[in-house]
């Protein structure tokens, strides 16, 4: 059958709901041995995976080992070693039908998406759910109440709850903390295969940090080296130039012999100049830090693809990491950080089996030039000279270069002594092009390795009816800054001048008509910060832009609430929520109306980016009207707005549990979910133990409950297995009908309260 995938924002939201790993324990010590018993593979299959330990999810790690059945369901299910079966759940979500079992050396196996469970426990389920009247339920057992022995089957596989077929397995130790299963006696699985090496990811990581002499990410494409002995071989298809504080990351999977399918790898390790720098080895994760998987993996704005992250970002305590004192960041420049030159950057990555592969990077450690005090002045004749000055702080001499804008002509080329200026050069007359009524010059300058400053001047030509005109701001939001950008329609005579918290400053060119500055926002706590950008034209038209920051932040150890938007959003952080001091931004938003779903009110765009939260916070969004079918809704970056909460918050808000920012919205949903197909369909005449079923759907709010899936035989509630990514719901009686006439009634109801009913009248022979 098809399957759908649920999205980020629906994982999110289910995890909140319910959460399959039971007693939440702390990443503390593990009481497992150094050398776990050998286990039994629990499939009489050879050893296959689909996923491996420490993968990605939405909301946390893959906690456990997904065993490929082939696209199949049914197989035998068998104990991995001696113990007690110590309780077994049942859930639409999650691990579907999931049995746990105590071993007899402490540590806890689970067995996860089975089909069904074999006796007694099938029993005792299906006694436990006829008593609750519905299908999910959860059984603890005494200790000698269900032995089991090594190799007894329990269990079958089937693919109940999430995902297609196939068995997860986890091992825990004996304080519910998942460990590595490959790593814990189970397997081995055949492997011969290295780890592929596709890009590796170099972060700013300050304010001040420059990566090629910008301030963005930046995603290096590895290719394949032939290697005769020795790892898997990957080169960097360039270098890159840093300098501050950057964090590195890479993306890579591996692959075993049996499947094509791509896994995650065992270990990732970053040497600097020979050096071991940073280790991470995914060898145990604790239900209470899975959520850490954001600060883990990296997802860049710009930037495709997911990340494994070879630095420990701030308040990330997860315990599989190894290296430096420090948090693995790299420190180009400065007193301790890599001296001005080239530095080799191996990283490397190895799966259970042994196999490894390695990558070479270098890095030019190297500051790039800027260009200051730059100006056009008019000489004493018709000529005009251009003055300007350079900073650099690791280079003694730089490369300049005069070009006409408008064509492109190199007029005057020079290497210029750092510290010794300021330097003029006179301009030729004659070198715009005849139809241009501005002239602009272009200033480059150049270091040895190629970082590079710029600046473009216009040559006053002042008329009377000079226009003023909007400059264009956009923000990218850090933590504790904001990378501004401004866009001019116009040629300037010089760079804007941006004014910010009592100071002003000249913004740096990063394009024709674009500049860029960074602002710092650290001990700032004010409601409301207002930057303010002005320009001169060519023309003498003056150019103006605005726009309004929050300066309140969020500070770890503090619960607060920031309202941001003019009060229109607020965001409520607990004392625990924040991992560093932030300082959380809003853009408003008009959310585009879908079939199911219209604007209940303007939704925002939170930032920064890259923020993730260690308790929940929650979002506030203003509506307009009435409350009634109104959720806040999340962007799930494919087009979609996706349901995360209906929580009203007074009389004209509602809000939503968040740990992470995006884009967010109040959206209302009129249209009740949709039934279909129901079986057997009326006027049916069917055998007395027929099975019940309909397909569900609703792509509005949703369906988030399975109470809020009903099925009603002559009046008597039947248990309803829902199953949400095939969109089915199906049910049997307790008992063979009897003959005669009988009523089907299935009723849905969605996440904000629309509901919907269909019937069947059918005859049982």
């Amino acid at each position: 059958r098809v399957r759908r995938h649920l999205t980020w924002w629906t994982f999110a939201l289910l995890s909140c709901l319910s959460h399959p790993g039971g007693a939440q324990a702390t990443d503390a010590p593990s009481q497992v041995s150094a050398a776990p018993a050998a286990l039994l593979w629990p499939l009489e299959l050879q050893p296959a995976l689909s996923s491996t330990f420490g993968e990605t999810r939405a909301t946390a790690f893959h906690n456990g080992i997904d065993l490929k059945t082939w696209g199949k369901t049914g197989y035998a299910v068998r104990a991995v070693a001696d113990g007690w079966i110590q309780r077994v759940r049942t859930s639409p979500w999650g691990y579907g039908r999931a049995l746990y079992q105590q071993l007899a050396d402490g540590r806890i196996a689970v067995y996860g998406h089975l089909e069904s469970f074999a006796a007694p426990v099938a029993q005792r389920v299906q006694a436990a759910q006829r008593n609750a009247r519905q299908y999910t339920v959860q059984l603890w057992f005494a200790a000698d109440e269900i032995q089991v022995h090594r190799g007894q089957v329990i269990a079958y596989t089937g693919e109940s709850g999430a995902g297609p077929p196939h068995l997860h397995v986890e091992i825990r130790d004996a304080l519910n903390v998942p460990q590595n299963p490959l790593l814990q006696g189970l397997g081995p699985v055949a492997d011969t295969t290295p780890p592929t090496l596709r890009r590796l990811l170099l972060v700013p990581l300050s304010a001040s940090a420059r990566i090629d002499g910008g301030r963005d990410p930046v995603a290096v494409t590895l290719r394949a080296t032939s290697s005769a002995d020795g790892p898997a071989g990957y080169e960097a298809s360039r270098s890159v130039r840093v300098w501050g504080r950057i964090g590195m990351a890479v993306d890579s999977y591996d692959r075993a012999d049996l499947a094509p399918n791509k896994v995650a790898a065992l270990r990732h390790e970053l040497h600097v100049d020979g050096d071991a720098h940073f280790t991470s080895t995914f060898e145990r994760v604790s239900f209470a830090d899975g959520h850490l998987v954001a600060l883990d993996r990296l997802r860049p704005a710009a930037i495709e693809g997911v990340f494994t992250a070879l630095y420990r970002c701030p308040g990330n305590r997860l315990s599989f990491y190894a290296g430096t004192e420090g948090d693995g960041s790299i420190i180009a420049g400065g007193r301790d950080g890599l001296p001005s030159g080239p530095h080799e950057v191996i990283v490397i990555a190895g799966d259970v089996a042994g196999n490894r592969a390695e990558a070479r990077l270098q890095l030019e450690a190297s500051a790039s030039p800027q260009v200051i005090a730059a100006r056009l002045v008019r000489g004493s004749q018709e000529g005009w000279f251009l003055e300007a000055d350079f900073v650099d702080e690791d280079d003694e001499r730089l490369a300049t270069e005069i070009a006409d804008a408008a064509s492109g002509r190199i007029v005057q080329q020079s290497s210029v002594v750092v510290g010794a200026g300021p330097f003029t050069w006179a301009l030729p007359a004659d070198s715009s092009v005849a139809d241009s009524s501005v002239v602009v010059w272009s200033l480059r300058v150049r270091d040895a390795v190629g970082n590079e400053g710029r600046q473009t001047l216009a040559v006053p030509h002042l008329t009377e009816d000079a226009e003023p005109f909007g400059l264009d701001l956009s923000p990218t939001f850090g933590a504790r800054h904001v990378l501004l950008q401004v866009t001019s329609p116009r040629s300037l005579q010089r760079p804007p001048q941006v004014a910010f918290l009592g100071q002003s400053q000249r913004m740096q060119e990063e394009g024709p008509g674009i500049y860029r500055a960074t602002l710092l926002l650290a001990d700032v706590d004010a409601d409301d910060v207002v930057i303010e950008c002005t320009a001169l034209a060519a023309d003498g038209g003056r150019g103006h832009g605005t726009m309004t920051l929050s300066g309140r932040p969020a500070r770890p150890g503090l619960a607060q609430v920031i309202e941001l938007l003019q009060g229109k959003a607020a965001l409520h952080m607990a004392a625990g929520s924040a991992f560093e001091v932030i300082y959380p931004q809003a853009e408003s938003l008009m959310p585009e109306a879908s079939e199911e779903l219209v604007a209940a009110g303007a939704g925002c765009m939170l930032g920064p980016a890259d923020a993730a939260f260690d308790e929940w916070a929650r979002i506030s969004l203003q509506v307009d009207g009435p409350l009634n079918q109104v959720g806040v809704y999340a962007d799930d970056g494919a087009g979609r707005w996706v349901f995360i909460g209906a929580d009203a918050d007074g009389a004209d808000r509602v809000s939503a549990k968040i740990r992470a920012f995006g884009r967010f919205a109040p959206m209302k949903d009129e249209t009740p979910p949709m039934i279909s197909h129901v079986l057997p369909e009326s006027g049916s005449v069917v055998n007395a133990d027929v099975e019940f079923s309909a397909e569900v759907t609703d792509n509005g709010a949703g369906i988030m409950q399975e109470q809020d899936v009903i099925l009603e035989l002559d009046g008597v509630l039947l248990i309803a297995e829902y199953d949400p990514e095939a969109d089915r719901v199906t049910a049997t009686a307790d008992l063979p009908l009897t003959p005669g006439a009988h009523h089907l009634a299935v009723t849905v109801r969605d996440a904000v309260g629309n509901e919907s009913v269909a019937t069947a009248d059918f005859i049982s022979r």
